[in-house]
């Protein structure tokens, strides 16, 4: 409220003697929105202080994201990624993941991310370079990193089901919507997770006439608001009006 007014230079001493006096509590939004006034205001000399002061490195992160998106944004990434290098592991990998791949230095964020990513997406760092490499029409190079994920599920079944839904994916963003098809009916546990990609599969069902697939595709999807109500729409299309009824009155499994 006091930067809208005009009074950045109060709103930002007064979010830092929080910051201050919550050093062991602050949540780290607050965090952000210091560092993001101090960018606004072009005090980056002290936010850099404020970074470099932060010896637990508990708070500095969330300003460093905030500088390094700014550097990035104005073409000085080579700065922003030697930011990024006071954090570690997955936070780090993250952070320059983000800042190269806006850069579109594609192969060298994939490189910084690759040792952070695991089977499981356990830090959801795997599903953004996948989006990366499928919009930049690499699709080979995403399979790839999946197969080489494969190996390291140590046979949990959960692993390998995630890794089939973000492989089916890559198939629908390559046109291959038959092969995510094969790939769900060899394993009908894939569809575990996001299930967009479940749609894809549906749509060129529907495209080759064989809607009664595309409507077995869609019920075999985990079910949300949005699943439901896109189900119940194609199975009105195709006449089965009592059982999308039925569907749309029945409770989400979470209700």
């Amino acid at each position: 409220m006091l930067d809208g007014q005009g009074r950045g230079d109060e709103a930002a001493r007064l979010l830092r003697a929080r910051i201050d006096a919550m050093r062991g509590s602050v949540r780290g939004g607050e965090v952000k929105e210091y560092a993001r006034l101090l960018v606004r205001q072009g005090r980056r000399a002290e936010l850099l202080a404020f970074i470099t002061d932060d010896t637990q490195h508990r708070l500095a992160e969330h300003a460093i994201r905030i500088l390094a998106a700014e550097l990035a944004g104005e073409g000085r990434v080579d700065e922003a990624v030697d930011l990024a290098a006071a954090l570690s592991g997955a936070t780090r990998a993250g952070v320059l993941f983000s800042v190269l791949g806006r850069s579109a230095r594609i192969d060298e964020a994939v490189a910084a991310v690759r040792p952070a990513l695991d089977p499981w997406d356990s830090n959801g760092l795997l599903c953004n370079v996948l989006d990366l490499l499928a919009d930049d029409r690499r699709v080979a190079h995403a399979l790839a990193l999946l197969d080489e994920l494969a190996h390291r599920t140590q046979g949990d079944r959960d692993a390998e089901q995630k890794l089939d839904s973000s492989r089916a994916w890559m198939l629908c963003e390559d046109g291959r919507e038959e092969e995510a098809f094969a790939l769900l009916l060899a394993d009908p546990g894939a569809q575990e997770g996001t299930g967009h990609w479940a749609f894809r599969v549906a749509d060129h069902l529907d495209r080759t006439g064989r809607p009664a697939e595309a409507i077995d595709v869609l019920l075999s999807v985990p079910r949300t608001g949005w699943s439901r109500s896109q189900l119940a729409e194609r199975m009105i299309k195709y006449g089965r009006v009592e059982e999308a009824l039925a569907l749309l009155r029945a409770p989400l499994p979470d209700a």
